[in-house]
């Protein structure tokens, strides 16, 4: 479930690319836990869906996971612990898979082999810098 850097870039560089002219956010995410995590986005434009993971984040640190082109655009997000058992779900349906990937569509993951799993909606407000802290009991965000 380890994402490489090009996971990163790449995710940046299709985001990035949707319209360079009105972007309008950058989200961050930060692991204040005492164990690593991995991190599973689910990003909802007006015509699309598309679910991108993983990205590991250690103990205590932040990573910058990507930055939105279009106002309309919904972000979710999904949490696991790597060695505790424990996460962070809500009721939005993304698809997952493991190790690294890039998924098209919300439905019928188990058809295309993959797993549905429970994403919970960031709030990305207008126009700012989003972070979202992971914590122990419930995760927070912090408009930067």
């Amino acid at each position: 479930m380890k994402a490489g850097v090009g996971c990163v870039l790449f995710l940046a560089t299709l985001l990035l690319g949707l319209n360079v002219s009105t972007a309008r956010a950058d989200l961050t995410a930060c692991n204040q836990t005492g164990e690593e995590i991995a991190i599973a986005l689910g990003v909802q434009t007006p015509s699309q869906a598309t679910s991108y993971g993983w990205w590991v984040l250690a103990p205590q640190t932040c990573q910058s996971l990507l930055n939105l082109g279009e106002a309309s655009t919904k972000v979710y997000a999904y949490a696991e612990h790597h060695v505790v058992a424990g996460g962070w779900s809500g009721e939005e349906t993304f698809c997952v898979a493991t190790g690294q990937f890039e998924i098209s569509g919300r439905d019928k993951c188990f058809a295309r082999g993959y797993k549905p799993v429970g994403f919970f909606e960031i709030d990305m407000k207008s126009s700012q810098d989003m972070r979202y802290d992971f914590v122990d009991s419930e995760g927070s965000e912090t408009t930067q």
